[in-house]
Formats: C-alpha cells, sequence, structure tokens
C-alpha cells in the first residue's frame, strides 16, 4: 500500500533529506471540528474511556499524534493547498515497509484502519466496552469516534490517518517546534519513501531557471533514494494534471551550460 503525503518544496526537501515524516496534534489541525465527534462522549457515558488520553481541557490535548495521508498524488485542489499552490511535491510511502505504522501495538490507529469516514451529519454512538485487549473486537468503533470521522465536505483528501499516543511511545520521536506547535519526526525505514512527485509551478526545475544549489539538493536525495520521481504536469486537452518521468542526472549539461552564461553575463 503506497500512501502520500502533499507538502511545500521546503518540507519536502526536508523529509528527503531526514528520512522522517512528522506527526501533529489534532488541535493543531486546520478543521475546527476536528475530534468533535469524541467530544460527544459524555452523551454516551465514555468519557472514562477518553479521559485517559486528555490531560487538559482541550480536546486529546498533547498525548495523540496523526500523521495524515491520502491514497492519490494528483488532487489538484490538494496541490494548490496543501504543497504550496502546485509549487511544492507529494510523496509517496510504501506503508508495508513501516512496520510501525501498521502495528495495533505501536499505533493507537494503524495504517490499514485509518480510512477517514466523511458524513453529512456528525454520527451518533453506541457505548462499547474497551476492556479486552482486542483491538479489532472492542475498540475499533471508539478509536473511529475519537479521530476519523469529518464532515463531507473533506472527502475530496481521501484522507488516511496513522495515529500514536504519545504517552507511550515519545521516545521514539524526535520533537521540533514549527510555528510555536510540535512536530514528532519518525526516522524512517530505508527505502520506505518509494515515489516524489514535483510540482507543475516548482521554481527549482531547470526548464524553470530554478536554483541550482536547491536543484543540486534534491537530485542528491533522489540519487540517494530507491525512489521514481515524477514531474506533475498540466495535460493540454483536458483539466487533468499528468505524469512524466522525471531524470535529475539528464539535466547536467543544460545546469552547466545555463551558469556559463550567467557568469558571461
Amino acid at each position: 500500500m503506497i500512501l502520500y503525503k502533499y507538502v511545500s518544496f521546503e518540507s519536502g526537501l526536508k523529509i528527503l533529506e531526514g528520512n522522517s515524516i512528522g506527526f501533529s496534534e489534532p488541535q493543531d489541525f486546520n478543521d475546527p471540528f476536528e475530534t468533535a465527534a469524541r467530544n460527544k462522549a459524555n452523551e454516551s457515558g465514555l468519557q472514562p474511556v477518553f479521559s485517559s488520553l486528555n490531560n487538559c481541557l482541550n480536546p486529546w490535548a498533547h498525548n495523540v499524534a496523526v500523521l495524515s495521508l491520502t491514497r492519490q498524488p494528483r488532487n489538484k485542489l490538494m496541490l494548490a493547498h496543501y504543497a504550496d499552490n502546485h509549487r511544492g511535491m507529494v510523496i509517496g510511502f510504501d506503508i508495508s515497509k513501516i512496520k510501525d505504522f501498521v502495528s495495533s501495538k505501536f499505533c493507537y490507529i494503524p495504517a490499514q484502519y485509518g480510512s477517514v469516514i466523511y458524513t453529512d451529519t456528525m454520527p451518533t454512538f453506541i457505548a462499547q466496552d474497551e476492556s479486552t485487549d482486542n483491538w479489532e473486537t472492542c475498540s475499533y468503533e471508539i478509536r473511529q469516534r475519537a479521530l476519523l470521522h469529518k464532515d463531507i465536505a473533506w472527502s475530496m483528501e481521501e484522507e488516511v490517518r496513522v495515529a500514536v499516543n504519545l504517552r507511550d511511545y515519545e521516545k521514539s520521536f524526535e520533537v521540533i517546534k514549527i510555528d510555536d506547535r510540535p512536530l514528532y519526526l519518525y526516522k524512517l525505514p530505508k527505502d520506505s519513501i518509494c515515489e516524489v512527485y514535483i510540482g507543475c509551478r516548482a521554481e527549482i526545475l531547470p526548464a524553470t531557471f530554478g536554483e541550482f544549489e536547491t536543484w543540486n539538493k534534491l537530485k542528491e536525495s533522489l540519487n540517494n533514494m530507491n525512489c521514481t520521481p515524477f514531474q506533475l504536469v498540466l495535460d493540454d486537452s483536458s483539466w487533468n494534471i499528468k505524469t512524466e518521468r522525471l531524470y535529475p542526472d539528464a539535466y547536467d549539461g543544460y545546469w552547466e551550460l545555463h551558469h556559463d552564461r550567467l557568469k558571461c553575463d
């Protein structure tokens, strides 16, 4: 299973160079209704089930972190919104090579159970007992309610989530701050990044006379990985975006010629 992350070019380059991916706290997501279905727990008598994951009044507080991925790499709206108006990139991860992401021991919600459910109305809930350790039989609906229900307006994202309980596995992450918000970096296994798509407006490609140093960083990262790079391009005969294979080494002579000319100018 390959799942994708839409990011700015700067963030994507950091993912490639560091071979790591960041988890965020739900309270920092852009949907103000995030975890709203979970907040109905009081109505179902389920507050004790969720309270162990809370340490303040803000839902989920700082004990749960989520990685948001998607099933498809050429969504035009997501490229505009999450990939810096088509100037960023989309990175594909081979989830089968990231054993922790499919482990029900490591994850509060592993990838194979993480498909987001989109509904017109906020769901009601029938209380269940979570006293057993059998993830599939006792707690799937509870965890769905907590993190996987969203308004149907977001359905175009086809989101798949991986969630972890930081209280148990925080040592598995490096924590950095971005705009005063924590980002929990997970070091990826070798070769788990399998595809990279460069946006059609990326300003680093040779054809756009982009930055030579930045292009070299991208080229070096791609050459160090066993992944397939693509360029996203506009389809002249439709509203679609198509892919073309990107061969970074093919531009070596172009860059030398271009920069020799710049020096002459």
